[in-house]
């Protein structure tokens, strides 16, 4: 990663020729807001927003046997409290996690896994888990 510049273009990172770890700032970075508009939040993190539907579309970037896996970032220094990780991290860890170990023609329906998380949030809340609930749609 370069942080003195903006996100490189995909075609300039596969044409380096070097194995990649998928981390796209604009992607995988969960520490952002998951919706706009950002006052809409239930707390006060990084400026930028990675909707859940960005996280899932990580699967439909090209790359073949360069791309080793993905990396979901959650830097979480200035979180005050466990609430904001868990609101930070769900649903979006879940589409980090399905788009990492599934199958790439399986892990390409972001309807799909909405059906998916949708069933999974019974146990969050038995867990007592915080997570986003607002609108899922977003734009990539």
């Amino acid at each position: 990663r370069d942080w003195s510049s903006d996100e490189a273009a995909w075609e300039a990172v596969l044409a380096s020729g070097y194995n990649i770890i998928l981390a796209p700032n604009s992607k995988m970075y969960l520490d952002q807001y998951q919706m706009e508009p950002h006052k809409d939040s239930k707390f006060r993190v990084q400026e930028g927003t990675v909707t859940l539907r960005a996280t899932y579309s990580v699967a439909q970037l090209e790359g073949g046997d360069q791309v080793l896996g993905v990396q979901g970032c959650l830097w979480s220094e200035h979180f005050v409290e466990e609430e904001v990780l868990e609101y930070q991290l769900f649903p979006r860890g879940a589409a980090v996690a399905e788009v990492g170990w599934t199958a790439k023609h399986h892990a390409s329906d972001f309807d799909d896994f909405l059906v998916r998380w949708r069933r999974h949030t019974s146990r969050l809340d038995r867990m007592g888990v915080r997570y986003y609930s607002g609108s899922y749609v977003g734009n990539l």
